[in-house]
Formats: C-alpha cells, sequence, structure tokens
C-alpha cells in the first residue's frame, strides 16, 4: 500500500478520544512491543523448525529459498551443499536429501562439494553459487529441478567459461543471470536462456575504490542494484567511498546493449544488500558490521532530469533507535509496506515502513538465545503470502538451527480495512459495525490483524497506523459525540499519557 510520506506520524489525539468513541478499553500490543526488549519476540510465531544435517563445529546454514511446494537451504561450508524439503505443508516440512550428503554427514564430497551460500530457483531450475574460492573454480551450478526429489546438474559457470570461480551473491532475471564474486567489483552478466549452455553477455566494471568489492547483486524491472563494501573495514563511516557504495545500473536492455550507470554514492560501511521496492522508489541498505545502520534512501528521481547528486536520506533504523539486542543487520526484503529484515542474532524483524521516514517495527522472532555478539542467528529469509497478498508466513535459515518457518501474519495487520489506500475514519466505521464478530470475518469488516475476528486488537492496529495528516477527516467521520462524550473525552486525553514508540 503506497502512501504520500509521511503519513503515520503518532496521533495522540486519536489515540486518546477512540477509547471513549468505541465504548469499550482498547487491548493493545504495546505490552507485547514492551516485552520485546526482554525476549526479542512478539507478534511472530513459530510454526516450524526442522534441522537437516546435524550440526557440528563446522557446519553453517546459508541462504533460503522456496519454489512452488519446495525449499531449499544453502550452506556456509565447503561440503555442505545443498538441503531440499517438501514444504507444502509449511507446519510440517519434509526433508528430502541433500545430494552434497545423502548420510547427512557433512564429510562427503559429491554434488560439488561446495559452500552454496547463494541461490535462487525459478520454473524448476535452479542457480546455487559456490562461495569457495578455488582455482578450478565451482562458480554457479545449474540445476534440473522439475523433480526435487532428483536433482540433475544441467551445466556450470566458472571461470572456464568467462565467469567468477567463486560467487557469492547472484540474482536472475528474464533469461539472465548477474553475478558478483565479494572479491573484485566486476559484475558478471549471463544468457542463461539455454540453461545448458549459458553464454558470457557483460562484465561490468563498477570502478570501485581499491580494496572494495562487490557483494550482493540485485536485479528488479530493468535495473541493477550493487551493494559494495571494503571488507577490512569495520567502522562507521557512512560517506566515504571508500567504506561502502551502492551502484543502480540499467540493464532495460540487456540482451542488446551494455549497462549503463545511473548512480553510484557512499550508502555507509559494509554495504551489504541493497533491496529495492517493488515500484523502485525505496531503497533498503543493510550494512554488514558490528552495530551496522539499516538506511532507507529515497531513489524515485532516478534517471530522471531533475535526478538529485544523491538519492534523498529517509530514515536510518540501528540496534539502539529499534531496542534490540543485535550484532549486525543482513538481508532485508520489500513486500508492499512491510519491509522483512534477517538482523542475525536478533533474528527476524518486521517493520511497517508506509512511512518510510518513521519506521515502525511490528513484529520479530529471535532464533539465537545468547548475546548478540557474532553473526549467527538468522541469516536469510523469503516471504509467502496469503491468498489476500498479504504477508503469512517467512522462511528463515537460522545458522545452526537450519530451516524455520514463521507466522508474521500478526506483524502485517493493516488498518485499511476497505483498502482505499488510507487509514481513515472510514476504516473505523466498518470496524465499528463489525465490533464483536467472532468468526470467518474479513479484512473488509475490520479485521486488521486477521484473526477471523473483529475486536479490540484490529482497532488497536487502526490507531497505531492512523496518520496525523488524516485525523481531521476520520474524526469527522464518527458520528457526532454528545457533550458528555465530548467531556469524557477531555478527562481522558488529559490523563493520558505519551506512549513510547520504537
Amino acid at each position: 500500500m503506497q502512501r504520500s510520506w509521511p503519513i503515520f506520524a503518532s496521533s495522540r489525539l486519536v489515540r486518546a478520544i477512540l477509547p471513549t468513541l468505541a465504548g469499550l478499553a482498547i487491548v493493545t500490543s504495546w505490552a507485547d512491543i514492551q516485552a520485546f526488549a526482554a525476549d526479542k519476540t512478539f507478534n511472530v510465531s513459530l510454526v516450524s523448525e526442522i534441522d537437516p544435517l546435524p550440526f557440528s563445529s563446522n557446519l553453517y546454514y546459508g541462504d533460503i529459498w522456496v519454489d512452488g511446494n519446495y525449499a531449499y537451504l544453502g550452506t556456509d561450508v565447503n561440503g555442505g551443499g545443498v538441503s531440499i524439503f517438501d514444504a507444502s505443508d509449511p507446519a510440517n516440512p519434509t526433508f528430502i536429501r541433500n545430494p552434497a550428503n545423502p548420510s547427512g554427514a557433512v564429510t562427503m564430497p559429491t554434488y560439488n562439494g561446495d559452500q552454496m551460500e547463494d541461490m535462487e530457483v525459478y520454473n524448476g531450475i535452479g542457480y546455487f553459487g559456490s562461495d569457495v574460492s578455488t582455482s578450478s573454480g565451482t562458480g554457479v551450478d545449474i540445476v534440473d529441478l522439475s523433480d526435487p526429489t532428483n536433482p540433475t546438474m544441467i551445466s556450470r559457470i566458472n571461470g572456464a567459461n568467462g565467469g567468477h570461480n567463486k560467487v557469492h551473491t547472484l540474482s536472475y532475471s528474464e533469461g539472465f543471470l548477474y553475478t558478483a564474486d565479494n572479491a573484485t567489483d566486476v559484475i558478471k552478466i549471463f544468457d542463461v536462456s539455454d540453461p545448458g549452455i549459458p553464454q558470457l553477455k557483460w562484465s561490468v566494471d563498477l570502478g570501485l575504490p581499491s580494496g572494495q568489492a562487490s557483494h550482493e547483486v540485485v536485479v528488479k524491472n530493468g535495473k541493477m542494484y550493487v551493494a559494495s563494501k571494503n571488507n577490512s573495514f569495520s567502522g562507521d563511516d557512512a560517506t566515504s567511498f571508500n567504506t561502502g557504495t551502492t551502484a543502480i545500473y540499467d540493464v532495460s536492455n540487456v540482451g542488446a546493449s551494455a549497462p549503463t550507470r545511473l548512480k553510484l554514492w557512499a550508502t555507509g560501511a559494509r554495504s551489504h544488500t541493497s533491496m529495492v521496492s517493488a515500484d523502485g522508489n525505496l531503497l533498503v541498505v543493510a550494512q554488514e558490521r558490528p552495530n551496522g545502520n539499516v538506511v532507507l534512501y529515497d531513489i524515485s528521481m532516478i534517471d530522471q532530469a531533475n535526478d538529485p547528486d544523491t538519492p534523498i536520506l529517509l530514515s536510518t533504523l540501528n540496534r539502539t533507535n529499534v531496542g534490540i539486542d543485535a550484532h549486525s543487520p543482513h538481508h532485508p526484503h520489500l513486500h508492499g509496506d512491510m519491509l522483512v529484515l534477517s538482523w542475525y542474532e536478533a533474528g527476524v524483524t518486521i517493520f511497517n515502513i508506509a512511512d518510510p521516514t518513521n519506521p515502525v517495527l511490528t513484529g520479530a522472532y529471535d532464533t539465537f538465545t545468547g548475546t548478540s555478539t557474532s553473526y549467527n542467528g538468522n541469516w536469510g529469509n523469503f516471504v509467502q503470502l496469503n491468498s489476500e497478498g498479504i504477508l503469512q508466513n517467512v522462511f528463515l535459515s537460522d545458522r545452526t538451527r537450519g530451516l524455520m518457518v514463521v507466522d508474521v501474519s500478526a506483524a502485517a495487520s493493516t488498518g485499511d480495512f476497505n483498502q482505499d489506500n488510507i487509514v481513515d475514519g472510514a476504516d473505523f466505521l466498518a470496524w465499528q459495525r463489525n465490533f464483536g464478530v467472532a468468526s470467518n470475518a474479513t479484512l473488509a469488516m475490520g479485521d486488521g490483524n486477521r484473526d477471523k475476528k473483529v475486536g479490540s486488537p484490529d482497532l488497536d492496529v487502526w490507531q497505531f497506523q492512523f496518520g496525523e495528516s488524516g485525523a481531521h477527516h476520520a474524526i469527522s467521520a464518527v458520528p457526532e459525540a454528545s457533550s458528555a462524550l465530548l467531556a469524557a473525552f477531555g478527562v481522558t486525553f488529559v490523563s493520558t499519557r505519551t506512549r513510547r514508540r520504537r
């Protein structure tokens, strides 16, 4: 749901008056948010967990991907391979096999015997990047997964055919595969329209400062986004090109024309991932380092006549202003108004970013029980939507626990009950008309938290998302109050204490 910014600033007036207008006490999730400081988990629940390869000192899990009814879990250790699951029932994922480790042992050298960190799977074809640096090169395996119970190798991209010998991250888009090696500033682009004969199309030299390497490549809607970092730098330098950058390239005609750089700017020390929204207007950059930031930029003016030299900084998230025990952020993913972020030892965190100048933490699930001092915990995540296109489950990869599935529907709640892209009085009236419905409630009836009921928690969702810019319209849309009611409101307003929002 896209809105003008800012629209979700805190409205104390609305928070104060609504309990009286509704004629009931509001059951708020604020206590849950306060409790988050203690246990780092709220509004997200565990659905299932499975560790396919018994943990040992040399086994760590990597990225996660879901394609249809199957989930794929990578490993961050040489010889770990990829574990494949039947995930048709998220509550009971079934381990099918790990071709590299048929016995469950990490020492099996088959199926590349590689450190398969990053992967993408589309239409039964898997692209698996190996982060192992060898002279022979393992690069990218292209695998036929039409029958996931029996994967077969189609081809390989490595130095022998012009590719990287190690691939840290990759991105597939419209018949082309983009690869980064986290060692150089060169992006290799392959035509994989025939997966059996991948052809090098372009080698893009980003022209980065000495010591900086391309880390994560993401391609969406004809643009390539590359986050790069100096792996030897661990400080907090937000402005130097020497420590971390993001580059944006036009690849809309990559089959015929070389990529064209649109923008390159400093995005903070050790910029790890630059993830873009579906409309291409918002960019989220995660800095992988101790006390790293997550930075949100307005990039809507990129490639326009009045394009600013530097995209507009909207907001910055970090362990201090979010209030979490975290060491470093890792992978951000954007879905509509929601930001799903793996934050290593703070687990997965969910933010409502309808107003990206003021992200609101709406849920979290901690997968790591210890104190956050390193890069354990949640590595990656893959979002699963429900039939309404709303966040439902997130498939997580935990560094030591394996595959986990969590329900994030409560964190993805919305107060826009009538889906007109405005959270206002009309939504309140929909909730008011249906208050008390105990089963089979819909979003249009005021079921903002998708629990099939219309109650006080849904009103709290509405309050939490209601903005000052719409306050006049919302209040005027509520039936006229009596003098006694207004007097009661006055007492309520005076006595209301300001509640702190993260």
